[in-house]
């Protein structure tokens, strides 16, 4: 596989990263169906467009250096391990976004609500971790390798055409 362009490589992994949190916020729903029982199909799609504006706003303040970085730095081992730092930004939102879903079983709001009173609860959170949710701790920890090794793979993929700086303006994806 091959990338037209840098552009096209950034916009498959922004699209990856969509289509990860969309499964989260639809995993949501399925897990706890009797809390949307409420509500109107209209409901629960609004409630879909809502999550995902929060979705976008979120991998964008936290996507945004490294798009610029790969926009303009064209050398390919630099642009692999920043490849891989951004996976792990993405990483550690995926983390948090899934974290909201199990955390939404015991309190019935979400995670960011109580962001500030988790501290007080981390061992708690961790025995949790380890023992009721362990089958999901030790899917978050395959899902976290095989993401690293894929983003390292991914962004170590040949592009075609670098569009240099001049022309940025003016590329066509």
């Amino acid at each position: 596989m091959k990338f037209r362009n840098q552009f096209t490589q950034i916009l498959w992994m922004l699209l990856l990263a969509f289509f990860i949190m969309k499964l989260i916020r639809v995993s949501l729903y399925l897990f706890y169906p009797n809390d949307f029982g409420d509500l109107t199909i209209l409901e629960v799609m609004h409630s879909f467009f809502m999550g995902f504006r929060v979705d976008m706003i979120t991998l964008f303040t936290f996507s945004i250096p490294f798009v610029l970085l790969f926009i303009f730095i064209k050398n390919y081992y630099v642009r692999r391990w920043i490849g891989v730092l951004w996976g792990l930004v993405l990483l550690l939102i995926f983390i948090i976004s899934f974290s909201n879903v199990l955390y939404f079983k015991f309190i019935h709001r979400h995670l960011s609500n109580e962001i500030f009173n988790l501290g007080n609860d981390f061992n708690i959170i961790i025995n949790i971790a380890f023992n009721s949710y362990l089958p999901y701790t030790l899917g978050a920890i395959l899902f976290i390798v095989i993401f690293i090794i894929f983003s390292y793979k991914f962004f170590s993929l040949p592009i075609d055409t670098f569009v240099e700086k001049k022309n940025c303006l003016s590329t066509h994806l």
